[in-house]
């Protein structure tokens, strides 16, 4: 029987800021179906840490969601986990007839998980990937990510200027930065930082 070492839980401010807001914006069915979907994916990589020989290291639940510390692993072990999320979330689709809003919240969880962009999942693999077959894979992700970003800006601002979304896309475009690290925002007055 396996026995999971206690792992230490960092369980920041912001997290609770990111369910209020959750709370505030959608109904309760849908801020319940989105933490079984988060639920979902991060068990995933997970299981998938401890089938690779991995040691989870910290557990942080913060303003940008849940993200998990993995101590070094192989490339093949490293690509596995990384691609164990995204996969758990795209097995919650198959739920759709009874669980319909988690099936939907999973979709669009894998979706964006699978972004080429660091810390995603999709950023994780994608340098495993290329920096096991290719000399300079570093860089190629840095462009590769770069330039999924001027997509996802490009088609917030267009949601907003031609398709007159009103404030939606930019709420989503700051969301979106928050959660890939781009923007940080601390708590303490004056300190908010752009990287």
């Amino acid at each position: 029987m396996w026995k999971f070492p206690r792992t230490p839980i960092d369980l920041r401010p912001g997290f609770f800021l990111l369910l209020a807001a959750g709370l505030l914006i959608f109904p309760l069915p849908w801020v319940g179906a989105w933490l079984l979907a988060v639920t979902v994916h991060e068990t995933f990589h997970l299981l998938a840490a401890r089938l690779s020989g991995g040691t989870v290291e910290e557990i942080t639940l913060g303003g940008g969601g849940m993200a998990i510390k993995i101590g070094p692993l192989e490339p093949k072990q490293a690509f596995f986990t990384a691609m164990a999320g995204p996969f758990g979330s795209i097995c919650l689709v198959l739920l759709a007839p009874w669980l319909p809003r988690t099936a939907v919240c999973g979709f669009f969880q894998a979706v964006f998980n699978l972004l080429p962009i660091m810390p995603l999942d999709g950023g994780r693999a994608l340098r495993v990937l290329l920096c096991r077959f290719l000399k300079n894979g570093r860089r190629i992700t840095a462009r590769v990510e770069q330039g999924t970003i001027f997509l996802v800006f490009a088609a917030c601002c267009y949601g907003f200027f031609r398709l007159e979304l009103g404030i939606f896309p930019i709420l989503l475009l700051l969301l979106f930065l928050l959660r890939t690290g781009k923007i940080k925002i601390s708590c303490k007055p004056g300190l908010q930082r752009l990287q």
